[in-house]
């Protein structure tokens, strides 16, 4: 059980990321690649690293439900996204946490929001897709839809950290790319859920790619 002076700790740091945040956010232009219909429903996969590419969709911010390991960290970012506005679904050690977890999902996509998945979080390993939410979709019926952000500028920040997180830090112009949706049947076979597993991963490192090598063109394009 923490003691009130640990809980004093992660709740102060939380309203300090949050500040960050609030600063942030006006000072990030987002130009976006086949941004999806904001208006449907999905389920937002991302590296753990570029988990913050979520406040590109600011204008369904209270529809997204994001999915926030039970650790100390994670609660720091709970405190953190809650006050911007996100909802939250903690994570949960064990197999019974994992499934009560899912359900809150299951339950969120049933009542018409978005859910959004760090697909190699919390601790990796990195890029490598973890089978949660291939089955999300399948027991949802609600597809995937990749996503990932990039900028070639000194102030998108890349930490030395095991995920390689990334955020910028002052005016920075990013690009918020999306690939097209990935759906998985409710009938799939082993062989299929794999094949399913790789494209998301295969999408994701396509998306990165094409944002890094295009960004210039997708800027100068953008409406």
């Amino acid at each position: 059980m923490q003691s009130k002076f640990k809980k004093l700790k992660l709740w102060l740091l939380g309203k300090l990321i949050y500040l960050g945040f609030s600063f942030q956010i006006p000072l990030t232009k987002f130009y976006f690649v086949n941004k999806p219909d904001t208006k449907g429903q999905f389920i937002i996969a991302c590296w753990h690293a570029n988990q913050c590419a979520l406040y590109g969709l600011k204008e369904i911010r209270e529809r997204i439900n994001i999915l926030i390991s039970p650790s100390n960290d994670g609660q720091i970012i709970t405190d953190a996204v809650c006050n911007v506005g996100y909802k939250v679904i903690r994570g949960s050690k064990g197999r019974k946490g994992a499934t009560q977890s899912v359900f809150q999902m299951l339950d969120a996509l049933k009542a018409g929001d978005v859910v959004a998945v760090m697909i190699d979080g919390p601790r990796g390993p990195k890029h490598i897709v973890q089978p949660g939410v291939i089955e999300l979709a399948k027991l949802s019926g609600v597809p995937i839809i990749p996503m990932t952000w990039y900028s070639p500028r000194k102030n998108f920040l890349k930490f030395n950290s095991w995920d390689e997180f990334r955020v910028p830090v002052g005016y920075c112009k990013v690009l918020n790319a999306y690939g097209e949706p990935i759906y998985v049947n409710k009938d799939v076979s082993e062989e299929e859920f794999e094949e399913k597993r790789i494209a998301v991963e295969e999408s994701l490192k396509k998306l990165y790619e094409d944002a890094k090598n295009n960004y210039a063109e997708y800027v100068k394009n953008a409406k």
